[in-house]
């Protein structure tokens, strides 16, 4: 099992720009008490670096879910972060929240 998650890159998209994205856990996400999705649990943690290519506006990478025993299991609320510019020049948005 995977989730899949799409960066957008907004504004000229001129030059080669290459982000470091995370899984986290936030306070918004450990608020959310038996929701939230726990690392090694329900998904695998990731790091990972995203390449977009000069022009490119989308990138997707993937998250990989762990099964359950169970039959039937809730919605869980998971934290992806844009933690950092690795190469090029662009300016991050905040933490999205992906419920899955």
């Amino acid at each position: 099992l995977k989730a899949r998650v799409t960066l957008e890159r907004t504004g000229s998209c001129k030059g080669v720009v290459v982000v470091r994205v995370v899984t986290c856990e936030s306070q918004e996400a450990q608020a959310a008490g038996g929701f939230r999705a726990q690392p090694d649990v329900d998904y695998v943690p990731t790091d990972t670096h995203i390449r977009f290519e000069d022009g490119q506006k989308e990138s997707t990478f993937e998250i990989g879910l762990l099964a359950t025993d169970a039959g039937w299991v809730s919605s869980r609320l998971l934290w992806v972060e844009l933690k950092e510019v690795v190469e090029g020049q662009a300016t991050l948005g905040g933490p999205s929240l992906a419920r899955w």
